[in-house]
């Protein structure tokens, strides 16, 4: 189903593309963001006061799809999305909130960069 704004909504300056994940459109400056480097932290631990920028919020999101990969034996190019599709039950907390909804739609090749065993990342 497609939704339209309302009439007094102006018209963006450009059209959003609509063959990637809301994900992809959020965390990457390629598509008209705003700098993460200079974004103010997205989630803030309403009990601890704990903030993750909008660069760590990147960098956990792709360490997380990663992980799951890895742990579910998903390859990128192998299978369809509807084969990708899982149910995760989670304290809401700024660790997990952002992570969870985007790492499905985010799957990579299994092994993070940075040398953290794929399947032991902690918050």
């Amino acid at each position: 189903m497609v939704f339209y704004p309302p009439a007094w909504v102006p018209k963006l300056p450009f059209d959003p593309p609509d063959s990637i994940p809301i994900s992809e459109f959020m965390l990457n400056e390629k598509y008209g963001r705003h700098s993460l480097s200079t974004s103010k932290p997205p989630f803030t631990c309403g009990l601890t006061g704990a903030e993750y920028s909008a660069l760590e919020v990147r960098e956990r999101v792709d360490h997380l799809a990663r992980a799951l990969a890895e742990e579910l034996s998903w390859k990128p190019n192998q299978g369809t999305e509807w084969d990708k599709v899982a149910g995760v039950f989670s304290v809401n907390t700024v660790c997990c909130m952002k992570s969870m909804e985007h790492a499905s739609a985010h799957i990579l090749p299994s092994a993070p960069t940075d040398g953290i065993p794929a399947t032991r990342l902690t918050p």
